[in-house]
C-alpha cells in the first residue's frame, strides 16, 4: 500500500495517494512513517487540520522527530492555528537547536498572531544560530519595515545581502527600504540586481521602474515597467505604469493605449481610470481616494525635499502670510484643521498661531511622517469631505494647501466646510488657476480652478469672501505654477 501510494505521489495522483495511506494507516495504525506521510500528502491536498491532526499522530509514536514538529507547524500555520504553531515550531527548537529553520517559523508564528516583539527575539534567535543563512535576515528585516524602523531594517537587509548576494528577495527588500527612505539612486542597484536574478519577480522590476522615474531615467524606467507588465500574471498596476512613463515622454496615444489595457484586466484601477481621463478630456468630480493614496504613499518620504528643495514649494509661507493679514485681531486660533496635511508642511507653518492643530488626509505614509515632526495635536486618516460631514468639533481655522488640486467639483467641499467652521471662522486654501470657466483635469491628473467658480461655490455654500490673489505656489517642468490664494470666512447669520 506505501508503494502504491508514493507512486501515486511521483504522479501527482494525490487524492489516490491520500485513499492509500489511509488504507494504510489503518493496516498499520502503530507506523509513524505512515502517518508522517498521510500528512504530507494531506498537506498537498489541501486540507491542513487533516494533515496537522496526521502529523500529530505520528509524533504520538515517535515524539522526537524534528522534522514532523516542523511539518506539523507549518499544517498548523495553515489553519491560523498561531499559539499551536508556535509551540510546534518551539518544540521542534529544542531538538535542533542549532537549525534556524524553526526560529525564523517560530517568528512567522507569532507575527501572524500579533506578538512582535517575540516575533523579533525569535528572528535574532535565527540570525544567532546560524549567522551565514540569509532568511533570518530576511524575516527579521521585513518586521522592521512593517514596524516602520527602515533605519534598523536597513542594517539588517544589508547583512542579508552581504551573506547572500545572489538572494533575490534580500535584494528586493533592501532596495524597498532606500526607495522608501527617499533614497532612489542607492536602492536603484538592489532593484536592479532582485529583478536580473528572478526576472519574473514583478514587484522587483515594478519597484525597479519607480525608482529610476524619481530619479528623472524615465525612458528606463518605462522598460522596466513593460518587463513586469509581460510577466504571466502580472496586475493591471505594471500596465498603469507603462501609461504613467509614456505621458512622461508625451506619449499620449501610446499612454491612453496602456491605460486601457489596464482597465481591460482590472476594470476598478482607479490609476487608470483617471489618468485615462486627463489624457482624453473625461469628466470626473474629483480624483479617485485610491489613486491619492497610491501617489502618495509612494513618495512620502522623500516628500519635503522634492516640493521645497527642488520644486520651490511656497503656498504654506502664502497661507500662513495672509492669514496672518486677515486675523490681525486673533493671537490664536483656538482649533484649526488642515485638510490634506500631508507630511506637515502647512502644519509647521501653522503652528504657532493654533492652540490645537489637527490634520487629515488619505495617504498613511505622508501621516506617518507628520507624526514625526511632532507638530499636529491630532491626524486623521480620511478623505476630507467625508471627514468633515461627520459629527465632530468646529474649526475657527481650516487650511488647504495644495490639496484642492485633487478634488475638481468644489461643491460639497464648500458644504462640508461651512457646516464645520465657526462663525467668523477662516477658511485659507490655494488652487491651480484656469484661465477660463469652471474646473479642468489636466494631463498632470490633478485639476485646475477657475477663480470665479471657486468663489461662486464657497458663496452658494454661505462663505463669505475675504481675499483672492494670484500666487505662484511652486514649479513644474521649468515653469512656475500659476495659483490662486483664497481666504472665505463664515459670517454670523442675521
Amino acid at each position: 500500500m506505501m508503494a502504491a501510494a508514493l507512486a501515486h505521489l511521483r504522479a501527482g495522483r494525490v487524492p489516490a495517494a491520500v485513499s492509500a495511506l489511509r488504507e494504510a494507516a489503518r493496516e498499520s495504525p502503530t507506523s509513524a512513517p505512515v502517518h508522517a506521510l498521510l500528512g504530507r500528502a494531506l498537506a498537498l491536498a489541501g486540507q491542513p487540520v487533516a494533515a496537522a491532526k496526521a502529523f500529530a499522530t505520528a509524533l504520538s509514536i515517535e515524539p522526537d522527530q524534528a522534522d514532523l514538529h516542523m511539518a506539523r507547524a507549518e499544517a498548523l500555520m495553515n489553519c491560523q492555528a498561531w499559539p499551536a504553531a508556535v509551540a510546534a515550531f518551539r518544540q521542534a527548537g529544542r531538538l535542533m537547536p542549532d537549525n534556524p529553520a524553526p526560529f525564523n517559523g517560530m517568528g512567522r508564528a507569532l507575527e501572524a498572531a500579533g506578538r512582535d516583539q517575540l516575533a523579533l527575539s525569535a528572528y535574532q534567535r535565527a540570525v544567532g544560530t546560524c549567522p551565514s543563512d540569509p532568511a533570518g535576515y530576511v524575516n527579521l528585516g521585513a518586521l522592521l519595515v512593517r514596524r516602520g524602523q527602515l533605519a534598523d531594517a536597513e542594517v539588517v537587509l544589508r547583512r542579508a545581502v552581504a551573506v547572500d548576494p545572489g538572494l533575490a528577495v534580500a535584494n528586493l527588500d533592501l532596495g524597498l527600504v532606500l526607495l522608501h527612505s527617499g533614497r532612489p539612486a542607492e536602492s536603484e542597484p538592489y532593484l536592479r540586481t532582485a529583478s536580473e536574478i528572478d526576472p519574473d519577480l514583478v514587484e522587483a522590476s515594478l519597484n525597479w521602474g519607480h525608482a529610476l522615474m524619481r530619479m528623472g531615467r524615465v525612458d528606463e524606467a518605462l522598460s522596466a515597467y513593460e518587463h513586469a507588465a509581460g510577466i504571466p500574471g502580472s496586475p493591471s498596476a505594471a500596465l498603469t505604469h507603462v501609461g504613467m512613463a509614456l505621458r512622461r515622454l508625451g506619449r499620449d496615444d501610446e499612454a491612453v493605449a496602456a491605460f486601457l489595457k489596464a482597465i481591460a484586466l482590472q476594470p476598478d484601477d482607479a490609476t487608470a481610470r483617471h489618468m485615462l481621463a486627463a489624457l482624453t478630456g473625461g469628466a470626473a468630480p474629483a480624483a479617485p481616494v485610491a489613486y491619492v493614496r497610491g501617489v502618495f504613499d509612494g513618495v512620502a518620504e522623500q516628500f519635503d525635499l522634492e516640493l521645497v528643495d527642488r520644486l520651490g514649494y511656497r503656498a504654506p509661507e502664502a497661507l500662513r502670510r495672509i492669514i496672518d493679514e486677515e486675523a490681525v485681531d486673533r493671537e490664536r486660533f483656538r482649533r484649526a484643521l488642515d485638510v490634506g496635511c500631508g507630511t506637515g508642511l502647512a502644519g509647521t507653518a501653522l503652528r504657532e498661531r493654533v492652540v490645537r492643530l489637527e490634520g487629515v488626509d488619505v495617504s498613511p505614509a505622508m501621516l506617518r511622517v507628520a507624526a514625526a515632526k511632532s507638530v499636529y495635536d491630532d491626524l486623521h486618516e480620511d478623505e476630507a469631505v467625508a471627514f468633515l460631514r461627520r459629527a465632530g468639533p468646529q474649526y475657527d481655522l481650516i487650511v488647504a494647501a495644495d490639496s484642492l488640486i485633487y478634488i475638481g467639483d468644489l461643491r460639497d467641499l464648500a458644504r462640508a466646510v461651512a457646516r464645520r467652521l465657526t462663525t467668523d471662522g477662516l477658511f485659507a486654501f490655494t488652487t491651480e488657476r484656469l484661465d477660463g470657466d469652471g474646473y479642468v483635469l489636466g494631463r498632470s491628473g490633478r485639476f485646475t480652478h477657475a477663480d470665479a467658480y471657486v468663489i461662486a461655490e464657497m458663496m452658494d455654500a454661505g462663505l463669505a469672501e475675504r481675499r483672492c490673489e494670484a500666487i505662484t505656489s511652486r514649479r513644474e517642468g521649468g515653469a512656475d505654477v500659476d495659483s490662486s490664494l483664497f481666504v472665505f470666512s463664515r459670517p454670523a447669520v442675521r
